[in-house]
């Protein structure tokens, strides 16, 4: 794997910084709908612990300190990442990275339910996946969608002078000012030990455009970073023109770690929250390693939107290319979905999220959604070794309960599938090719996250052995391994193989099967 330069690296985030705030105007380049953090992270962090075995270090008493996970200290850049914690992988998020094909919603409808087999025939001796998935409209022309109040809250302190950073973010505003419409209103605010609001909530017509541009053009970087000044002050911003009917939100881009002014997280959370309460949204934006990324994925789930960490390229092409119809307005929020099955299934595993099971159910909720949403989620199933031969079939029950953007009514969507008993064997129970997909890059996943909790407890050759028996496993599925989106969560799997056994053993092991 090709080593890549400190300034290579950051340039590229700048360049993923400089299209996320275009994603917040234009439907060309435009929000995803589903948070895809922990799959850059772990992408970037397998890049790293790939290129190198130890830490990058000046001295022989910060080689005696160092850890094998990234440090949230300010002045982390020294080292080179290994193994990400198991609790930091979000399997759902590897299984929703890429677009999945699932039929629309039908005409006035806002979230469509998609409930599927991957075999629709089960066994004693086999198991059952069960895929449930969900799509959002998509938009074309973002005048269909309501006039946008937004505030930029822009990190300036001393760490953006960096490389750049700074200029390099002013010239992504210039083109984010250029395609607001005179309906939507936009104010900016920057902060390093204080925070400033340097253009306030304003209409953006052709001469306020202009005088906007100039002021951009004159921010400059300071010293320590008071996020929740700027936070604060952002959210103010929003609330002196809040509309019921308009998309009200913050959006919060750092690349550090909040060290003046408020810093209790929990305090910033609950002042955050405090505004989300009144209806004001906030997305967070992470730009490189030394983040509190905790605090920044808390500060947007409970301000109704989606955590991203920008890593290189292939973010760019992820967000604002392959999902480019994804936008930030709100279709559905408060979402939840509830699963009932007959006895004679056996719920073995669900693949992410954090569900919350009962005899014969289990619950879901799930982050608000977005236009141009796909998602699914994944389930295991096996039959009860009780289950009678005279059974032909179980049933499955799948009901999703949403409220629509404008309006507190619950919207609620019930499908039943049913599943065929046979005492067949040797079923194969990934014949849908969508299904066969999802399910092979949740097992990945999966064992990436198996993977990084062997090695914080110590047993390296048994997480080793998880990623050689998940690769073997795609391999045996999948044999020319011609799918691009599999490959991309395999590829992440190897580089992290590479850091655990021999690179000659990686190399060779998959290809050949």
């Amino acid at each position: 794997m090709k080593l890549v330069t400190k300034n290579v690296c950051i340039s590229v985030k700048i360049i993923c910084l400089v299209m996320t705030l275009a994603a917040y105007i234009t439907p060309i380049y435009a929000q995803q709908g589903t948070s895809s953090s922990s799959v850059s992270r772990t992408r970037d962090n397998a890049n790293n612990s790939a290129n190198s075995r130890v830490p990058k270090v000046n001295s022989s008493s910060e080689l005696k300190n160092s850890s094998p996970y990234p440090s949230n200290n300010a002045n982390n850049y020294n080292y080179a990442p290994t193994i990400l914690r198991s609790s930091e992988i979000r399997v759902e998020e590897f299984v929703n990275y890429h677009k999945h094909q699932l039929p629309l919603p039908k005409s006035g409808e806002m979230v469509a339910l998609d409930v599927r087999w991957g075999n629709e025939q089960i066994s004693s001796t086999s198991k059952a996946v069960l895929q449930i998935g969900f799509r959002t409209p998509s938009v074309n022309d973002r005048q269909d969608l309501p006039p946008a109040n937004l505030a930029i809250v822009i990190d300036r302190s001393g760490s953006m002078k960096s490389d750049y950073k700074l200029e390099k973010v002013k010239t992504a505003l210039l083109v984010f000012v250029k395609q607001l419409k005179e309906q939507d209103i936009l104010s900016l605010i920057v902060y390093d030990s204080s925070a400033q609001v340097i253009w306030p909530a304003t209409h953006m017509t052709s001469s306020s455009k202009h005088r906007l541009s100039n002021i951009i053009s004159s921010i400059y970087t300071g010293s320590n970073t008071n996020l929740h000044g700027g936070l604060i002050l952002g959210y103010k911003e929003v609330l002196k023109n809040f509309r019921e009917k308009a998309t009200n939100r913050v959006i919060l881009l750092t690349d550090g770690i909040a060290n003046e002014g408020v810093t209790n997280p929990e305090e910033i959370v609950a002042d955050s929250r405090s505004f989300n309460n009144r209806g004001i949204d906030l997305s967070t934006i992470g730009v490189g390693r030394d983040l509190n990324e905790s605090l920044l994925s808390r500060l947007a789930k409970s301000g109704r939107g989606l955590y991203h960490f920008v890593a290189d390229s292939d973010d760019i092409n992820k967000v604002f290319v392959k999902e480019a119809e994804s936008l930030v307005a709100l279709v559905a929020k408060r979402v939840r979905v509830d699963i009932e099955y007959d006895k004679a299934l056996q719920l073995d595993k669900v693949y992410g999220y954090k569900p919350n099971y009962r005899e014969n159910g289990a619950s879901i909720t799930l982050d608000n959604m977005n236009y141009g949403l796909t998602q699914v989620i994944m389930m295991e199933f096996t039959l009860d070794s009780k289950v009678p031969l005279s059974l032909k079939s179980a049933a499955v029950k799948v009901e999703l309960f949403y409220e629509t953007s404008d309006s507190d009514d619950t919207v609620v969507k019930s499908e039943r599938t049913f599943i065929k008993l046979t005492e067949k064997h040797n079923l194969n129970p990934l014949v849908d090719n969508e299904v066969k997909k999802n399910f092979t890059i949740a097992s990945l996943a999966q064992a990436i996250k198996d993977m990084a909790a062997f090695y914080e407890r110590g047993y390296y050759s048994e997480s080793s052995n998880v990623v050689k028996v998940a690769i073997k496993e795609a391999y045996s599925l999948y044999p020319s391994m011609n799918d691009r989106d599999i490959t991309y969560i395999l590829n992440i799997l190897k580089d992290y193989n590479r850091r655990l056994i021999n690179d000659s053993d990686v190399e060779t092991f998959g290809e050949e099967e």
